[in-house]
């Protein structure tokens, strides 16, 4: 069981005196030679209010004080510079061999008694979880300014960076919206403020709590067959941008699996830029659709292109009738902002993960 340690009164050091209104104290099987220093404050038991200080210290039991102390019985010699930790009892195996103590024991602390005054000293406190961000925007006036002691106010994290967070609707606001958080604090670690353009490079250690992931739920985009590892999502409520929920965890029915890559699949017009052997592009066989003026090299969006690629294939098939569930985890956050009321990031604080920050430091997304 544990050993519990309370602080208090220094209890007394080893051995005992017999002084009697004495400058010179000598003990009696006492050590003052470690258990005092010199200018140490002490007292005797038979008189706590009378004190001395030592003015040397001869041997284990012989020093000198400042003021004659003592009434000529048996006393304890207490030191008002030291305060005592009373270890109490309880049992530890130490090594493999059992320890055992049945009452307190006391370990003398000196108390702090040393000053020292420094102007302008930054204190960091350090709080918790924190993550290193850059390209920070502290907000503009006539919006939301960022405020350090705010703590009360809930900031949005995303599956994307500010730049990929699509803010024309609700529905493409909360596409990559994976919770929200609280920020407690803000410290700068490195880069420099000469211009907008290496400001924006700067990066901070965020200090955040009180983070709530929450999930998106979004219907089946196209009638999925078991055993695919594809499966497309309704565009109206998922991201449009690559990579959005890559490392996700995508349910359907009772089961769940990973998403590996997301993207969005795209129809390409005959060109010689593009190989055969490119997997993101279904390449038609004409340099011009049918007179519609559409030239070789451009693309068109498959109607139901927003593709996840499953680490594993589902058991059973679905329709646009069934929902998936995207659930991310604080590995996935790649941006931390706050929308204005048209769910817009205009003069209001945002700021991306760093590179440092991330799960694998050598992959941007």
């Amino acid at each position: 069981k544990p050993f519990p340690i309370q602080v208090i009164d220094h209890q007394g050091a080893t051995g005992v005196t017999a002084a009697d209104v004495d400058t010179t104290i000598t003990g009696v099987l006492t050590d003052f030679e470690n258990d005092f220093v010199v200018g140490d404050n002490i007292y005797l038991s038979s008189d706590s209010t009378a004190t001395a200080n030592v003015s040397s210290i001869t041997n284990a039991t012989s020093m000198v004080v400042s003021t004659a102390l003592g009434d000529g019985t048996s006393q304890v010699i207490h030191n008002n510079n030291r305060v005592s930790a009373a270890l109490e009892p309880g049992k530890a195996y130490v090594k493999g061999y059992e320890y055992e103590s049945i009452g307190a024991e006391y370990v003398d602390v000196k108390k702090g008694r040393e000053v020292f005054t420094q102007t302008t000293f930054p204190i960091n406190p350090n709080f918790g979880n924190n993550v290193k961000v850059t390209n920070f925007n502290a907000g503009q006036s006539g919006g939301t300014n960022f405020d350090p002691e705010a703590i009360a106010t809930s900031f949005d994290v995303h599956s994307v960076q500010l730049s990929n967070i699509v803010s024309t609707s609700a529905n493409t606001y909360n596409s990559t919206k994976i919770g929200t958080t609280r920020i407690r604090q803000i410290d700068y670690d490195s880069g420099a403020f000469t211009n907008v353009a290496t400001s924006n490079t700067a990066i901070f250690d965020m200090y955040i709590f009180d983070t709530a992931l929450s999930s998106l739920t979004a219907n089946v985009g196209y009638s999925y067959i078991s055993g695919e590892t594809t499966l497309l999502l309704e565009e109206a409520k998922s991201s449009t941008k690559d990579a959005a929920y890559e490392g996700a965890k995508i349910t359907l029915g009772s089961e769940t699996r990973e998403v590996v890559s997301f993207a969005n699949t795209k129809i390409a017009l005959e060109s010689g830029s593009q190989s055969s052997v490119d997997t993101e592009f279904l390449i038609l066989n004409s340099t011009d659709l049918e007179g519609t003026g559409i030239d070789e090299g451009d693309f068109l969006i498959n109607e139901h292109g927003l593709g996840a690629s499953l680490n594993l294939a589902f058991s059973t098939s679905a329709d646009l009738a069934n929902q998936v569930t995207i659930t991310s985890s604080t590995r996935e956050i790649e941006s931390i902002a706050i929308a204005n009321s048209t769910y817009g990031l205009a003069n209001t604080p945002g700021m991306d993960i760093d590179l440092t920050s991330k799960v694998d430091t050598g992959d941007a997304t």
